[in-house]
């Protein structure tokens, strides 16, 4: 943008004239689009980014929810196969995941249980496979791997969900509004 003074061109315009401008002037300045000085240069700048930071809670109730639709999609299967089969009683995750989401204190207390049971669950599991004589030998190599890999995520699963839920960040959410 440009900038002008009635009074640099002082001799050359009428006392009509320049009074037109400085009026111009006054209201291009008042409404910020006239820069104040010469020297100053216009510049556009992209907002910064706003780094947010991680919600937590989110994460474990899209967790609880992902884990329950796994549940769901496992029963149907079952029932498909064997109409008097058992249904997989995790599919209540998907209402833990979402009263999380909604951020219903019964359900942050509930899904704290739910990974603490979890976790001491899988912990107890780990130590009788190691500490019995037989272990898991025999087993396919494949089984295997999978009851490692398994239950290494369900303690650090548990364990992120226990210390998530318990992060003063994520009980404020949940505090009553009472």
């Amino acid at each position: 943008m440009f900038t002008a003074d009635a009074k640099k061109l002082g001799g050359f315009l009428s006392p009509e004239i320049n009074a037109k401008i400085n009026l111009a002037l006054r209201f291009l300045r008042r409404h910020s689009l006239l820069m104040a000085k010469e020297d100053q240069k216009e510049t556009i700048a992209a907002p910064a980014p706003i780094k947010k930071p991680m919600n937590h809670l989110v994460c474990v109730a899209w967790a609880f929810i992902f884990i329950g639709a796994l549940a769901l999609v496992q029963t149907i299967q079952s029932f498909i196969n064997e109409p008097l089969a058992v249904p997989n009683f995790l599919m209540v995750f998907i209402v833990v995941g979402w009263g999380l989401l909604k951020r219903k204190p019964l359900w942050r207390t509930f899904a704290l249980s739910c990974a603490y049971v979890f976790f001491i669950f899988t912990v107890g599991k780990i130590l009788i496979v190691v500490k019995s004589p037989d272990g898991m030998e025999g087993a396919p190599l494949f089984s295997v791997v999978m009851f490692w890999a398994i239950s290494v995520l369900m303690i650090a699963g548990g364990g992120y969900a226990i210390w998530a839920l318990q992060t003063k960040a994520v009980r404020s959410q949940f505090d009553s509004k009472l």
